[in-house]
């Protein structure tokens, strides 16, 4: 393995010499920095795979995967992670680091050794991996036709995804790092944020969660601007990589494509799936990408370490992009020991998760670097957790089940997401049936199967009836139902703390519950009828999911979103876009400043309070206010400050809504 690595890292170096050679030659026949990016990314991916397949994996030729065209495939996805990285890196530091004739140098430098890990760790345990010769059942292989019924899923998310793509309005809760990436491509102006501190970049997005959204919204945002289409983009391709996981998992189970599709198509028209990447959710929703490929090498045979060790690897991904994945750890933990009856097993699923959870090491090493020592860290760190009282001290063990309860089911039926972009629960008896089902396929698979189960497959498994047991995996499909009880009992002890956008990630859970027990019964020989029995309940669900989409599209159409979802914070960004300079946008109330910062791609000026600091600074500017604010109470008590302090006021009216009823007020004023 130590070899292997050497002479990846000689092919890799000999890949990034070409991909500067090109990015240069690019830039030079006019090409942007961008698309000179992505052919020199390509190009050096083609001939890096040439030397890597020739020298570096020579003795591990994949001759059962189908061929070499087959292998190409692979390992460009292989690569993708790692392209992935090096192209937000790259991204990163062209956008952050001063202009100079060896910046794309240093671009591409950076970006190359972010990927490199990725990239053998890609190739060496997934594209190259040592296989027996008969190796079919052991990957799953989608058809020409397979591969079509999966875009015809994702026609159906997107069309979902993108349907009134405009609407409702961008709220970004403190944990949604999105805005940062106006901040990191237009550094001009020297706005406020809260991001957490870091000399390395924006790594950690807070104590508790990364910024794997921003990085995926980076390369989009240059593309597509900045806008809520990009927005919807870029939040949705989180929800296709869920889509295409939970119908990869389902098939390599079950080994029925039929149920894998219904069921994909069930999540696809969820509203609690799609909504979410409407709202702050999706920033909670997107980890479940990890954790489905976690999920997915976990069920695999004890013997494939590598594969175990890959699971842990994505866990510890997971639970960088949002703390709440490590509530899953512990089911992973103990029903690994017990189905393998191996602690060895566990060391490699140890060891994967470890090195997942880097980025945290990394994170917090880059907050030491930026505030200047451990003691200032540590201090930072005090006083963020104070502010944040993550376990609260009032609440008994049975209001801990209540509100866990509450939360669980809020997000499930979507209520949650109703009551931010509406103020209103706007769903019918659906939501409440879903939770019955939820509950039901939980039970009966963790009452079909104890933990220690036996192989039930059917005598003709490997031909579509579907196996939902391995005798000897690490983690089994049957267990899911453990790993939701895993994360309610640590839910518990955060009580009221939690929210119901954590229970999110149950939403891919529940499909997959409903697929299994689809698939269990289906295999039962004493019911001929099973199969077809188990497919028109599946399509049941999902017309039942279509007819829930109306009320809630037409409340979008109608309001555009309330609150702090409304739609009119377009119109109050594309206003200020249009005034003078020395204007300065106020804004004392939450809510406002993310969003506005995104859409006017960090081309405006604005300010979060109305200190008496902050009004002196603003006064020797010689600067002109625009203050928005929320309710209209509050109105007095700031024309009272700002007159107080000097400045007129000339203006104060409503943004308005789609049904015409307020969102939010302005207020201008100026100095005399």
């Amino acid at each position: 393995m130590n070899s292997q690595f050497f002479r990846f890292v000689a092919v890799g170096t000999a890949g990034f010499i070409v991909d500067a050679a090109v990015l240069y030659l690019a830039l030079s026949w006019g090409f942007n920095a961008l698309t000179g990016r992505l052919l020199s990314f390509f190009v050096a991916v083609f001939f890096t795979w040439i030397l890597n397949r020739r020298f570096t994996f020579a003795r591990q030729q994949p001759k059962c995967i189908g061929g070499m065209s087959k292998e190409w495939f692979q390992y460009v996805v292989a690569m993708a992670a790692g392209g992935i990285v090096n192209f937000c890196v790259f991204g990163m530091v062209m956008a952050v680091a001063p202009d100079s004739h060896s910046k794309p140098l240093w671009a591409v430098s950076f970006g190359s050794l972010a990927g490199l890990t990725i990239n053998f760790l890609g190739a060496a345990l997934w594209v190259y991996r040592p296989m027996p010769i008969d190796c079919r059942m052991k990957v799953v292989k989608f058809t020409a036709q397979e591969l079509l019924l999966v875009l015809f899923v994702q026609l159906f998310f997107w069309s979902s995804q993108l349907r009134m793509a405009d609407l409702p309005g961008l709220y970004m809760d403190a944990i949604n790092p999105d805005y940062l990436a106006a901040q990191l491509l237009y550094p001009e102006i020297v706005n406020p944020s809260n991001a957490m501190p870091s000399a390395f970049g924006p790594i950690l997005g807070g104590l508790y969660h990364g910024t794997q959204n921003l990085l995926v919204g980076v390369p989009v945002f240059s593309i597509l601007g900045f806008n809520v289409f990009a927005v919807r983009v870029a939040q949705g391709l989180f929800g296709a990589a869920i889509l295409v996981l939970v119908q990869a998992l389902i098939k390599k189970v079950t080994g029925n494509t039929a149920i894998a599709v219904i069921a994909g198509l069930g999540l696809a028209t969820e509203l609690a799936f799609i909504a979410s990447f409407r709202t702050q959710n999706y920033i909670v929703l997107s980890g479940c990408v990890w954790h489905l490929g976690a999920m997915y090498f976990a069920i695999t045979a004890a013997a494939d370490k590598r594969r175990i060790f890959l699971s842990g690897v994505l866990t510890g991904l997971a639970i960088y992009s949002y703390f709440v994945f490590l509530f899953f750890v512990p089911a992973f933990i103990i029903l690994g020991v017990l189905n393998t009856r191996s602690i060895n097993c566990l060391k490699f699923w140890l060891f994967g998760l470890i090195l997942g959870l880097q980025t945290y090491v990394l994170g917090y090493a880059s907050l030491v670097v930026k505030l200047g020592g451990f003691k200032n860290a540590i201090r930072w760190i005090e006083q963020t957790l104070n502010a944040l009282a993550p376990v609260p001290s009032a609440f008994d063990l049975i209001e801990r089940f209540q509100y866990a309860w509450l939360y669980a089911r809020m997000s499930l039926s979507n209520w949650a997401n109703e009551h931010m972009l509406f103020g209103a629960v706007v769903s019918g008896t659906w939501a409440e049936v879903k939770l019955i089902l939820l509950f039901l396929c939980a039970v009966t698979l963790m009452l079909s199967y104890p933990i220690r189960a036996r192989n039930f497959s059917s005598e003709n498994s490997g031909h579509g009836s579907g196996i939902l047991a391995a005798t000897d995996g690490f983690f089994r499909p049957h267990q899911v139902g453990w790993l939701l009880l895993s994360f309610w009992t640590c839910a518990l002890v955060f009580g009221k703390r939690m929210g119901a956008h954590h229970y999110s990630t149950w939403v891919p859970l529940l499909y997959l519950l409903i697929a299994f027990v689809a698939a269990h019964f289906s295999q039962r020989s004493y019911w001929k009828q099973a199969k077809t029995f188990a497919s028109v309940m599946l399509c049941l669900v999902v017309l039942m999911n279509l007819k829930q989409q109306q009320p809630f599209f037409g409340r979008l159409s109608e309001t555009g979103g309330v609150g702090k979802s409304t739609n009119a914070i377009y119109r109050l960004a594309e206003d200020a876009l249009s005034t003078p300079s020395n204007v300065v946008h106020v804004f004392p109330d939450w809510g406002f400043m993310t969003p506005f910062n995104f859409l006017t791609s960090n081309q405006r000026r604005y300010v979060v309070d109305l200190s008496p600091s902050t009004i002196m600074q603003l006064k020797y500017e010689r600067s002109a206010i625009k203050l928005v604010y929320w309710d209209k109470v509050d109105g007095e008590r700031y024309r009272r400050i700002l007159e107080e302090s000097g400045y007129r006021v000339t203006r104060n009216e409503p943004y308005w809504r789609r049904d015409q009823k307020h969102a939010f007020w302005l207020m201008e004023a100026q100095l005399d």
